[in-house]
């Protein structure tokens, strides 16, 4: 089993393969990848629907990849307390 269960991106990666490689870095069977996104990067990309029938196809499991819009200044103070929480426990490690 895998340490890691969940991957948090920002942002939406640029590939399929980018979540593909997520999806080798976390526990199959509990872990998933969440993408928060605002409502205008789906609407110019499009691509997240296609990406999560894939990832659910290669892992058999619908809920790999949670897709979750956000509104922006959402996603930078949720970002802001996840980077000091990360800080926090590199400085303790």
């Amino acid at each position: 089993m895998k340490e890691v269960t969940n991957i948090v991106n920002f942002e939406i990666p640029e590939s399929y393969m980018s979540y593909k490689t997520s999806g080798t870095q976390i526990d199959s069977e509990l872990g998933s990848i969440i993408t928060l996104f605002t409502p205008q990067e789906e609407r110019k990309d499009g691509m997240l629907g296609v990406i999560q029938k894939k990832m659910a196809k290669n892992y058999g499991r619908k809920d790999i990849l949670r897709c979750i819009p956000i509104i922006w200044h959402e996603i930078s103070r949720i970002k802001g307390r996840v980077e000091r929480a990360g800080h926090f426990v590199q400085q303790e490690g």
